[in-house]
């Protein structure tokens, strides 16, 4: 089943901040807050999610990933 989209209407809007990262230069508390949201989200499928984690994110930040984050 395929769906079509009718941008007619867009119209821009203002969206949050992100926080966007480049080097993996975190502080413990931040650490701290980044794993505790990739908890909550693999929680959202209502089973283990074990596609992303703490060593994936420093992986990809150093091999010149860029990542945002909600502030």
């Amino acid at each position: 089943m395929y769906y079509k989209i009718n941008l007619n209407n867009y119209e821009p809007k203002q969206t949050r901040i992100y926080l966007e990262f480049d080097k993996y230069k975190f502080s413990p508390y931040q650490l701290e807050a980044i794993e505790y949201e990739l908890n909550n989200f693999q929680d959202s499928f209502g089973k283990p999610w074990k596609e992303w984690d703490m060593s994936d994110l420093k992986h990809r930040l150093e091999n010149n990933f860029t990542i945002l984050f909600n502030r």
